[in-house]
């Protein structure tokens, strides 16, 4: 199971070079985050997201491939990333 830090810290560093806002809340049973470009526009958001099913590696990865898919099909260019976290129970 991962840890609050450890989900924030994971997607915000895998949308680079684009900003991503999270944050918790609901007595942090809920997880909400959006992916910005450079004027601040949002590109994709998850407004309510639940907290105990992106402990999961394996969720989290599953979100955060099919987000960075959803952004490269419009047209953004990510920097490749890789994360020891993503890759538990693979």
């Amino acid at each position: 199971m991962l840890t609050d830090d450890q989900i924030s810290d994971t997607l915000i560093s895998c949308f680079v070079p684009l900003k991503c806002d999270v944050q918790f809340f609901d007595y942090g049973t809920k997880l909400r985050f959006r992916v910005r470009d450079n004027t601040e526009s949002t590109l994709v958001e998850f407004p309510n997201l639940v907290v105990r099913k992106v402990r999961v590696p394996s969720c989290l990865r599953t979100i955060v491939s099919e987000t960075r898919e959803r952004l490269a099909r419009r047209g953004c260019t990510l920097e490749p990333f890789s994360s020891p976290i993503l890759a538990m129970s693979q």
